[in-house]
C-alpha cells in the first residue's frame, strides 16, 4: 500500500486459536486501503470475559472503532482514535449490561496507522505494538498489574512472561463506562517493521526472539513467512502442552507456571531444538506459557 506521502507498506496478518482453546477471543483488522480520512487501519483486539464473552467483546470492538473511524470528521488521528474507541467502550459496556452471560466481558486493543513517515497508535490493555528500526522497541505499555511491578521496580521485564498474575489487566475496553487510551506518534523510516500483536504472542515468544525472526526476513517480500515461523513456535509450544497435560495432572497441577519444578517434564521438550534452529532460545519461553 502506498501512503498519501508515498510511503510503500506491506501489509499481513493472522490469527490463530491455538489448540488449548476451543474459540479464537482475539480478533484482527488489516486494511491497507482508505478508512474514512485514514489511508489505512490495522487493529488487534484480545477479548475476555469467558468463552462467548470474550470472543463477542473483540468483534465489537474491532466492529465499532472501523465504523466511527469511516465517518469520522476529526482533525487529527490521534482525536479520531480517541472517539472511535470511547465509541467501542460504550457498545462493549452496553452490551455486557443487556445481557448477565456476558457481564464482566471486555477486551484489550492496539490500534496503528501510517501515513506520510509517522505511526499513530493507541492502546488499551496488553496488546502491544512494536517497531524494528535496527532494534525491536515495544513503543505500548502495558496496561497490566506485572507492568506496574515492573515500573515500580518490584520485578525485571523478563519475569513478565512467566509471573502468576500476568493475566490481570489494569485497563480495558468495555469493562467500565468510560476508558482512556494511551496514544503515541512514532517516526518511521522505509524498511522499519511495524508488529502489533496481543499477548498470545508476547507470552509464548520472547522480544528478543521476536526481533531475530523479523530481522532474519524482514526483507523477504513475502512477509508471510515472518508470521509463519513466529506462529510455528507458537503451534511447537501448544503440541508440547497437549503432549505433556496428562504428566501435568499425575504431578497434581494445572499451574504451568509451575512447570519448572518439574525436571522431568521439561526433559520431554529438549526434541523441538532439532526441529527448528529458532527453538533453541526459547527454551525457557515454552516452560512458562502453559496454564
Amino acid at each position: 500500500v502506498e501512503t498519501r506521502g508515498g510511503q510503500t507498506v506491506d501489509t499481513f496478518s493472522m490469527t490463530d486459536m491455538g489448540l488449548l482453546r476451543n474459540s479464537n477471543q482475539d480478533s484482527v483488522f488489516c486494511e491497507e486501503n482508505p478508512i474514512g480520512r485514514f489511508p489505512n487501519l490495522f487493529l488487534v483486539a484480545d477479548g475476555m470475559g469467558g468463552h462467548k464473552a470474550g470472543d463477542l467483546a473483540s468483534r465489537l470492538c474491532i466492529a465499532e472503532m472501523v465504523k466511527q473511524i469511516q465517518s469520522s470528521t476529526a482533525r487529527t488521528p490521534v482525536s479520531a482514535f480517541e472517539q472511535a474507541i470511547e465509541a467501542a467502550n460504550q457498545k462493549v459496556y452496553q452490551c455486557a449490561k443487556e445481557d448477565f452471560d456476558l457481564a464482566g466481558m471486555g477486551t484489550t486493543v492496539v490500534g496503528a496507522m501510517v501515513e506520510d513517515d509517522v505511526a499513530y497508535i493507541a492502546n488499551i490493555g496488553d496488546s502491544r505494538f512494536y517497531r524494528l528500526h535496527e532494534h525491536l522497541e515495544q513503543i505500548t505499555v502495558d496496561h497490566s498489574l506485572v507492568e506496574e511491578m515492573v515500573q515500580s521496580g518490584e520485578i525485571q521485564k523478563e519475569e513478565m512472561r512467566t509471573h502468576p498474575n500476568k493475566n490481570i489487566i489494569t485497563r480495558a475496553l468495555g469493562t467500565d463506562d468510560t476508558v482512556r487510551p494511551d496514544c503515541f506518534e512514532v517516526k518511521v523510516e522505509p524498511g522499519d517493521v511495524l508488529l502489533l500483536c496481543s499477548d498470545g504472542l508476547t507470552n509464548m515468544v520472547e522480544d528478543s526472539q521476536i526481533e531475530k525472526i523479523v530481522k532474519e526476513n524482514k526483507e523477504d517480500k513475502e512477509v508471510v513467512q515472518l508470521d509463519k515461523q513466529i506462529l510455528e513456535q507458537y503451534i511447537d509450544a501448544c503440541e508440547l502442552i497437549k503432549d505433556t497435560k496428562d504428566e501435568i495432572r499425575k504431578l497434581g497441577t494445572v499451574n504451568v507456571n509451575a512447570i519448572e519444578e518439574y525436571k522431568e517434564v521439561s526433559e520431554r521438550y529438549t526434541f523441538l531444538k532439532g526441529q527448528h534452529d529458532d527453538l533453541v532460545e526459547a527454551e525457557q519461553t515454552l516452560l512458562g506459557i502453559i496454564e
